[in-house]
């Protein structure tokens, strides 16, 4: 018998039961008061008609179910290539000049996912707070904040700054701008929200326990972001601030053009409720999803799913036909959001299979050899199949996309900093400032140009001094 004192807490209790749930009060006898307080605060919290319906679906080993997810019929979608001839320069100017505009009139505002952890990364902290610029060190953080900034000197206002973290970092994130005094930014223009959680389920369906006391939990993903920011009332403080489109981008990408006033621009003028930036992949190979048309519906699918013909399919010119790599930069109408959190419709879940830490029958813990759990989760791109209209726009890989995802090699903290280096140095190169490259073409030394200094190659130009000589070291920066 577990023995509670509210009658609402053992109705909870009685459900958990009910639902085949009741392993999680095996050690219920051995708990104090603060330990079973904090199992039924969990309880409480967990929606359990969620989870039940989710286990039933992994028992199943159902694909969840959205819209356009016939893969074999899929086509390669149409996408704004970077301009080469004049008539395409002088439109991408137009549409620079009405993102430039929307900017300026205070209507755009900035989400920046932010739940993660740089554990993979052999970092100890929110992943956020990991430095990365070659030469200050500043964090993906600080750049993100201080392109934020530099945008508003530019334009005259400052776009509001919303950060998504995770129970995990939240705490650490806000102690993180609060000792860097928010990265002078203003207070009013700043928002942190967390993510949801959700437990993980063992191949019986029943939720894994991190100990005794407590269920295991983790992040619903990057596309409970939306959710999220509506419960915090985030979407309802942008519209009362007059903002009508929300830049999207996910923490580790510091390269990363924060609102690209051409991409909200090519965004506003289609009258997209989303837009994406697309990379070209570098090959099969690269674990990126890949933008597909499935009749009218455009979406994501993921490498993994990708079945290998598809994968390897050429086209006339021996290019991937399946090649525009999803880069997570986006660009949402603020009203598409509101119904999407209105509950118009919803984004499926998708199953990850795990190594997940958890206990044995005697409460001890143990780390499993093997996947032993499936974790759920929404993918912020499974929004694109319910927009009439999208943008998809090409970004050049080593001018925007160089994302922080692995301890060593390809898409690592070192990956990052050398990009930044050959960003800078073709910055300088433009400006008739040459920087020594070694056989692989990358800059010779440490450059950094901070944002605040210059936003763009554009800004950067009008500003550098033309005689300066690049010695090895080089940093280009102002408070």
């Amino acid at each position: 018998m577990i023995g509670v004192e509210s009658a609402a807490d053992q109705a909870i209790v009685e459900r958990w039961i009910h639902a085949g749930q009741g392993h999680v009060f095996r050690f219920w006898d051995r708990f104090g008061p603060e330990e079973r307080e904090g199992l039924l605060t969990q309880l409480r919290r967990i929606p359990l008609d969620l989870v039940e319906d989710l286990a039933e679906k992994h028992l199943q080993d159902e694909v969840p179910a959205g819209p356009g997810r016939a893969i074999e019929v899929c086509q390669p979608p149409p996408y704004i290539p970077g301009p080469t001839t004049p008539g395409e320069k002088a439109k991408s100017a137009l549409r620079r000049k009405l993102g430039e505009e929307t900017l300026a009139a205070g209507r755009v505002a900035v989400l920046v996912v932010a739940g993660g952890q740089g554990t993979r990364l052999g970092f100890d902290g929110p992943k956020g707070t990991l430095p990365i610029a070659p030469i200050t060190g500043k964090s993906l953080f600080a750049l993100v904040a201080e392109k934020v900034r530099a945008l508003g000197r530019r334009h005259g206002v400052v776009p509001g700054l919303y950060v998504m973290t995770s129970p995990t970092n939240h705490d650490a994130t806000i102690r993180y701008f609060h000792d860097a005094n928010d990265f002078r930014l203003d207070p009013d223009r700043l928002m942190f929200f967390s993510q949801k959680t959700l437990p993980a389920v063992d191949g019986q369906g029943k939720v894994l326990l991190e100990s005794p006391a407590r269920i295991f939990e983790s992040p619903d993903g990057h596309g409970g972001a939306v959710d999220a920011l509506a419960e915090a009332g985030g979407l309802e403080r942008m519209r009362r601030q007059g903002v009508e489109q929300v830049f999207y981008c996910q923490v580790d990408n510091p390269l990363v053009r924060i609102a690209d006033p051409l991409f909200l621009g090519y965004h506003i003028h289609r009258e997209a409720q989303v837009s994406t930036k697309v990379v070209l992949k570098r090959d099969v190979q690269e674990k990126v999803g890949i933008l597909a048309l499935s009749g009218d519906a455009l979406q994501v699918l993921e490498y993994s799913d990708l079945p290998a013909g598809m994968a390897n399919e050429t086209d006339e010119d021996g290019h991937l036909r399946f090649r525009l790599g999803n880069t997570a930069i986006h660009v949402f109408a603020r009203s598409f959001l509101e119904r999407v959190s209105s509950g118009e419709f919803h984004l499926p879940y998708h199953m990850a299979r795990k190594k997940i830490p958890t206990i044995d029958e005697e409460g001890n813990p143990t780390v499993p050899a093997e996947p032993n759990g499936v974790k759920f989760e929404r993918f912020v791109f499974d929004l694109l199949p319910y927009a009439a209209k999208t943008v998809l726009l090409e970004a050049r890989r080593e001018e925007e996309f160089s994302p922080v995802k692995n301890a060593e090699g390809d898409d690592s903290p070192a990956s990052a900093r050398r990009d930044l280096v050959n960003l800078f140095g073709r910055w300088l190169g433009r400006a008739g400032i040459e920087t020594p490259r070694d056989e692989g073409g990358n800059v010779k030394g440490l450059l950094e140009v901070g944002p605040l200094y210059a936003l763009d190659e554009e800004e950067l130009l009008l500003k550098v001094d033309r005689n300066l000589r690049f010695e090895g070291r080089l940093l280009l920066d102002e408070d």
